[in-house]
């Protein structure tokens, strides 16, 4: 199974990410971050992932905030998955190597796409 992705105009590899619920919408694929997703808060609401607590996370500049994190179902490679999600304030949300785990990644930023393919 696979998931094609492209890339955007500002060099972001993105993947079509869809809840349990139905929801779809684009996500940067963010090797940097080591979690399953992160998400606008609006969209964590949305999608009725419901609150676990908070946990410190370290930024790029190496600064360290709590995060608010969350729970929820989504669809994986066509199965539902149970995750937890950070909270943003940005508009774009994060897919990181948590959920990338046992999967193959191949981004060509040259050729505008990205591929992930389940091992």
């Amino acid at each position: 199974m696979k998931i094609k992705g492209f890339v955007d105009d500002n060099f972001c590899p993105r993947i079509p990410f869809q809840s349990f619920h139905g929801k779809k919408l684009s996500l940067v694929v963010d090797t940097g971050f080591n979690g399953s997703l992160c998400l606008p808060k609006a969209l964590i609401e949305e999608l009725n992932f419901q609150p676990v607590g908070t946990y410190e996370i370290e930024l790029a500049d190496g600064s360290r905030i709590p995060s608010a994190i969350y729970a929820g179902e989504i669809l994986w490679f066509r199965k539902k998955k149970e995750v937890l999600a950070h909270e943003t304030v940005s508009q774009d949300g994060l897919v990181g190597t948590q959920l990338l785990r046992d999967t193959y990644v191949e981004l060509d930023l040259s050729k505008g796409f990205v591929l992930i393919t389940q091992k």
